[in-house]
């Protein structure tokens, strides 16, 4: 379990037997937890009764890890010759325990919990089953698998120290400075039951003191330093701030829940991620929605329009990196895989290494899992996606924000990885303005292009590259490089594309980031070897507001035009408004609205 940093450790359980051995989702397996062996009757102490509070507590931590993991795991019925023995470290006594002839219904793993005095620094100690058993081969084969390919078993056993103080609440603000944390105790002792740090399948990933593990690598960035005994996280490892539950040590005062690295590690054990029941609203190609989210909420809300380009909270958000982060985060959506439905991209703002995320619009799974890109850059991430090649699945740019490298790199979604297609040096090499990114189809030959902008600290310079030279690997500007407003604002440009007039090609709206007046410039789009015209230009929130403007195109009401959404880029007020542009004049279209539950701290964030 953990120790007492002013905490208590943890200890994992010795293998036994013979033979050895994660918002709409179903929960796939059940964990039943077994107190028989915490009556005194049977050579228990009787702590969940002592204590009942605990057993409301382990209840809901075992219901959370089912809902956590699939698998199919078969019933274990013994019958006729065909006989075995369960054996457990004894909660009570810690003595080995047999259990003859145990049934284990289908999908179900069975965990016996009790309390007794742990001596040392050990707060608990937790492991899967062993066994023993006689009977045919496929008998045999049934026990050692459950007809599972990953990690199986059929169940184990949790011991917690009676003698230290516990914190025995659902809620955690009723958790004490000086209270060990229950509810850390129980999911931390349940990871190690489904073989984190005890299975042969964990161990087969070790190397050294790292884990290799590809999706918790993937999580982390690469390899994931390990504790001293190999079978936790080292202390203080950590994943866009999230503390993981499957460290050493158990902090008194604190609540860790599981993270989206332990939860990596499950998934590399060969544990399945449960089958979402799709989302309940989804977004055709053609009328897609806008993403809305601000600095400090981890949720990003989805608003969709109606036929006549009025606007409502569709109902469905997603909290892409997890309840407890509290950064910015971008958003944007396009059919990623090609389904005729939009996908949902979202990256880190500063603050935390840069990642990135995508999620199936119909299915709710993930297309790309939490992802480190830009090195663990730590100033925040800029994305944008439009399809460059044609083939009806779009591709994805990705730039660092302020204090990062001037370079824009394209990729592909390919089995749940990116892979680079483009690497385009915006800037001069030395710069560190970070580059805003757009994707339209401005010279009108039916491919996206990309549209580069710079951020904070660099001139207000805008370039455009052909996304048909970047789908080859080629760097192909389609005009010179311009500046979007007088070449002496340095706080930032930011970027949008879309067919204001239904001619096919892609107009620019370019505005000034945070500090800047509300001012927003409209250019035509052009062929590759036309100068930019300036078209339009206007006040988005009056001529006295030195708040930025945030833009973002969209076809709202599906007529192949395209609608203008503007929100303040900083400030606290939460305000959206959608403005319909033709030739010389704007025209908003109802309502002007704030987003539901968003309080801006940075201003507003569309996408």
């Amino acid at each position: 379990m953990e120790r007492p940093k002013n905490g208590g450790s943890y200890g994992s359980a010795a293998v036994l037997g013979l033979e050895v051995l994660e918002e709409r989702e179903v929960p796939s397996i059940t964990i039943r937890i077994d107190y028989s062996l915490d009556s005194p009757a049977n050579g228990g102490t009787g702590f969940f009764t002592t204590h009942p509070a605990a057993r409301q507590v382990m209840e809901q931590a075992a219901y959370e890890m089912g809902q956590r993991i699939d698998a199919r795991l078969a019933a274990i019925s013994p019958s006729g010759s065909n006989t075995w023995t369960a054996t457990v470290y004894h909660p009570g006594t810690g003595s080995l325990y047999s259990l003859p002839n145990l049934r284990v219904p289908a999908d179900t793993i069975i965990v016996y919990v009790g309390g007794r005095s742990i001596p040392g620094a050990e707060a608990g100690f937790g492991g899967y089953g062993g066994y023993s058993w006689s009977g045919s081969a496929s008998w045999g084969q049934l026990l050692a698998t459950r007809q599972w390919s990953g990690f199986s078993l059929w169940g184990g056993s949790i011991a917690f120290d009676s003698s230290r103080n516990w914190y025995f609440g659902l809620d955690p603000s009723g958790l004490r400075a000086d209270q060990l944390d229950f509810y850390s105790a129980a999911v931390h002792e349940l990871g190690h039951v489904l073989g984190i740090g005890t299975a042969r399948q964990w161990w087969s990933q070790v190397q050294g003191n790292q884990f290799v593990g590809r999706q918790a690598q993937s999580i982390y960035g690469g390899p994931v330093p390990l504790s001293s005994e190999r079978a936790h996280w080292a202390d203080g490892v950590r994943v866009s701030g999230q503390a993981a539950a499957m460290s050493p040590y158990l902090y008194y005062g604190r609540r860790v829940g599981w993270s989206a690295l332990d939860q990596a590690a499950l998934y590399d054990l060969g544990w399945a991620a449960p089958a979402p029941a799709g989302l309940a609203v989804r977004f055709p190609v053609t009328r897609p929605p806008v993403l809305v989210s601000s600095a400090g909420n981890p949720t990003v809300q989805v608003y969709g329009f109606d036929a006549t380009g009025n606007v409502s909270f569709s109902g469905l958000s997603f909290t892409p990196f997890g309840a407890n982060y509290r950064g910015v985060i971008r958003a944007t959506s396009a059919d990623v895989n090609g389904d005729g439905w939009v996908d949902y991209l979202f990256a880190t703002g500063p603050g935390v290494a840069a990642r990135v995320r995508i999620v199936d619009g119909v299915t709710g799974a993930d297309l790309l899992p939490v992802t480190p890109v830009l090195g663990g850059f730590g100033g925040g991430v800029f994305l944008a996606a439009g399809d460059i090649d044609g083939d009806g699945r779009a591709e994805v740019a990705i730039s660092a924000d302020a204090g990062g490298s001037p370079v824009v790199t394209v990729a592909r979604v390919a089995q749940a990885q990116l892979a680079y297609l483009s690497y385009i040096q915006v800037l001069h090499p030395l710069a560190r303005s970070g580059v805003r990114v757009a994707m339209g189809d401005v010279n009108g030959d039916g491919r996206a292009d990309l549209i580069a902008s710079a951020g904070p600290g660099w001139s207000p310079v805008v370039r455009i590259y052909d996304g048909a030279a970047l789908a080859d690997g080629q760097v192909r500007l389609q005009r010179s490089a311009f500046f979007a407003f007088d070449p002496t604002w340095r706080n930032g440009v930011n970027v949008t594309a879309g067919d204001l007039d239904g001619d096919g090609r892609a107009e620019l709206m370019t505005s000034l980031d945070a500090g800047g007046l509300s001012l927003v410039r409209v250019w035509n789009g052009v062929a590759s070897s036309e100068a930019l015209s300036l078209r339009l230009q206007f006040f988005a929130n009056g001529v006295t507001d030195r708040s930025g403007i945030r833009l973002l195109a969209r076809d709202v009401d599906g007529s192949g035009r395209t609608s203008l959404i503007t929100a303040p880029a900083s400030g606290s007020l939460a305000w959206l408004r959608v403005l319909r542009l033709n030739a010389t004049s704007v025209l908003p279209l109802p309502p002007i609205f704030p987003p539901s539950s968003i309080s801006a701290l940075q201003g507003i964030f569309v996408g």
